[in-house]
């Protein structure tokens, strides 16, 4: 743990993290990175990756189908090249095609 005031940094690897502001009941940072290097609070880390957990199982789910239908994800129904997702309402022949 590290104590800091108000101008003080610390230095982790690249990125330099210093103190701007304290408030009664919060601190402000500044962060210095490279452009390269993505920065975000805490709780939009923890979004994305939730996000991106979520986005994995579904298409784990998806292969599971194909296999379900009575096809192997191997290749039984012939080279998938694509997967389309159509919105409700846009599905050709509804009118809604844009």
């Amino acid at each position: 743990m590290f104590s800091r005031r108000i101008g003080e940094r610390i230095v982790v690897g690249t990125v330099e993290v210093s103190v701007a502001e304290i408030h009664r009941s919060s601190v402000r940072l500044a962060i210095l990175a490279p452009k390269d290097q993505s920065v975000a609070r805490g709780e939009v880390f923890d979004a994305v990756v939730e996000a991106n957990r979520l986005a994995a199982a579904a298409s784990v789910d998806e292969e599971a189908l194909l296999v379900d239908a009575g096809g192997d994800a191997d290749g039984a129904f012939g080279e998938l090249s694509q997967v389309v997702r159509i919105a409700p309402g846009h599905a050709p022949g509804t009118g809604g095609e844009p």
